[in-house]
C-alpha cells in the first residue's frame, strides 16, 4: 500500500471510472447513483484486487496469473496500459464476466 486508506479505490472509481468517457465503466454516474454502482462492486474479486492496490493480480480469479500481469506490464512499459489491456481484452466490468465467457 502506498499510504492510502482502504477503500480509496472506490473513491477513485467513483470520481474517474464511472464517467462516460471511459471505455468500459462498471456504471454510468449520469444515470445511476454512484453508491449503488460501488455497492455492486463490493466482493467482486477483480475490483477487490484493485482496491488492495494489486493491479498485477487483478485477473487471478479469472485464471490470469499475477506473473502474467507483471510480464504484460513490463512488455507494455506502463502499469496503466496493463490495466487498460486487462479491461479491454479480458474482463467486462458491466456484466462482471471474463470476456471469453460472454
Amino acid at each position: 500500500s502506498r499510504g492510502r486508506a482502504p477503500g480509496d479505490f472506490y473513491s477513485t472509481l467513483a470520481h474517474q471510472s464511472l464517467l462516460p468517457r471511459h471505455q468500459n465503466p462498471p456504471g454510468d454516474a449520469r444515470r445511476e447513483k454512484v453508491a449503488e454502482v460501488l455497492a455492486h462492486l463490493v466482493g467482486n474479486p477483480v475490483f477487490e484486487k484493485l482496491d488492495q492496490g494489486d493491479i498485477y493480480g487483478v485477473g487471478e480469479s479469472l485464471g490470469i496469473s499475477e506473473a502474467y500481469g507483471r510480464q504484460r506490464c513490463g512488455e507494455l512499459g506502463n502499469v496503466c496500459l496493463w490495466c487498460d489491456e486487462f479491461f479491454e481484452k479480458h474482463y467486462e466490468p458491466q456484466s462482471m464476466v471474463r470476456k471469453g465467457d460472454l
